[in-house]
């Protein structure tokens, strides 16, 4: 069977139109994969720093419970031992500025 040159010419043209389109279609293929690989990464980066901030978080959580713990360890204390007399004072002393009558304060100007 003797091909004509019409003939090969039109097989070459299809064969590199086929190649064309399998080219194409990996191109194509090329970008839909390292669209979803720069997808998968970023959300990677973003799922980490998500979870450090909400680390940070826990730990400014946790260490609140801590000092409400001993806040509210104290005023039982207060509570059971019938020191509300005491408690009375030294929030006067503390928070207001008061004194004994008999009682001399120092005061630190040094600031240390």
């Amino acid at each position: 069977m003797w091909e004509t040159e019409s003939e090969k010419m039109e097989k070459d043209r299809r064969k590199s139109s086929q190649a064309k389109k399998k080219a194409r279609r990996r191109g194509v293929f090329s970008l839909v994969l390292m669209a979803l690989c720069f997808y998968f990464i970023y959300t990677a980066v973003s799922v980490r720093f998500t979870i450090s901030r909400e680390r940070q978080t826990l730990e400014i959580l946790e260490r609140r419970i801590y000092e409400q713990k001993l806040v509210n360890e104290e005023l039982e204390r207060i509570v059971y031992s019938d020191g509300e007399k005491e408690y009375i004072e030294r929030l006067a002393r503390e928070k207001l500025g008061y004194a004994a009558i008999d009682e001399r304060i120092f005061v630190d100007l040094a600031g240390s």
